[in-house]
């Protein structure tokens, strides 16, 4: 899976779309993503050819926070993701540099951010403080990039961090939706041209929650419990089956889109969760450079 030489790209955020869909670093980050499955002293054999100096990636894991304590029901992939609680937050806008804004994220995403914040923040002024001027790259899959957004918004907007860094790229693999209109309208009018948001032909994960969704929890009765709308961010890349087969017919938009569909007719979610997992996607890309 090893791409071309080249390190992270510096002019991230002045690529256009379709250089960004194209580029090689796309590479490193799904190698980056399988830390969530493999050891990081894992990673160097490969990222190490591809010009990354693995000693300036840290790790924070969420094994010992609130995170892992998240409960769902359900019997499939599709039920669990969709019965987390997909209540909104409170207005949380003034957390994001937007006082004014009824700035609203999926609750349980949120809270995870926040049990994870201090030491992600800490982690980062820490390396910050002996490299001046470094550049942060945020990355996340499936609930973790929805996690992700939150994530690189807030270090980005938040005034969190002790010293400057800058936000330089945000790769979404397979992310589900994680906010409002309002929150798509803030993320993007900060990150639109540093964040990828990658998703593959009827993934489940990218279509919840749902656009307008009824979110109940705890078994209460959907007349107590309001309508919630949700908004994907960033650049958008969704991999479509080409006839020759292969994901490698490809739809960039420069804006971002809610299209999650590669057909004439809605594809039917993969409940079986094939499409979603990250080993199918390196696949799809390196087909496609």
């Amino acid at each position: 899976m090893c791409a071309e030489l080249g390190g992270f790209p510096s002019n991230w955020q002045q690529l256009g779309a379709q250089q960004q869909a194209q580029h090689p670093i796309n590479m490193v980050m799904f190698q980056l993503g399988y830390a969530a499955y493999q050891q990081p002293s894992q990673l160097p054999g490969c990222l190490g050819p591809m010009g990354i100096d693995t000693r300036s990636i840290k790790f924070i894991t969420a094994r010992d926070t609130p995170v892992s304590n998240v409960t769902a029901l359900g019997s499939d992939l599709f039920n669990v993701i969709t019965n987390l609680n997909c209540r909104y937050s409170a207005p949380a806008g003034a957390a994001f540099a937007s006082p004014t804004s009824d700035l609203r994220l999926h609750d349980g995403f949120y809270r995870a951010w926040l049990a994870l914040e201090r030491r992600v923040v800490a982690t980062i002024d820490a390396y910050v403080a002996q490299a001046p001027g470094s550049r942060i790259y945020v990355l996340g899959h499936s609930l973790g990039a929805a996690i992700a957004s939150i994530a690189a918004l807030r270090l980005q907007r938040g005034g969190v961090l002790a010293g400057a860094a800058d936000v330089a790229g945000v790769w979404l693999l397979a992310a589900p939706r994680a906010g409002n209109a309002a929150w798509r309208d803030a993320y993007n009018a900060a990150l639109l041209t540093r964040t990828l948001r990658m998703s593959t032909f009827r993934d489940f994960a990218v279509r919840v929650p749902l656009q307008t969704q009824e979110c109940s929890a705890g078994g209460l009765a959907a007349i107590v419990t309001p309508w919630s709308r949700y908004a994907h961010v960033g650049r958008s890349l969704l991999m479509c089956p080409a006839p020759s087969g292969g994901l490698v017919r490809w739809t960039v938009s420069a804006r971002g889109s809610e299209v999650l569909d590669c057909g004439s007719i809605a594809d039917a979610p993969d409940l079986t969760g094939a499409t979603h997992m990250l080993g199918r996607t390196p696949q799809h890309v390196r087909a496609a450079l």
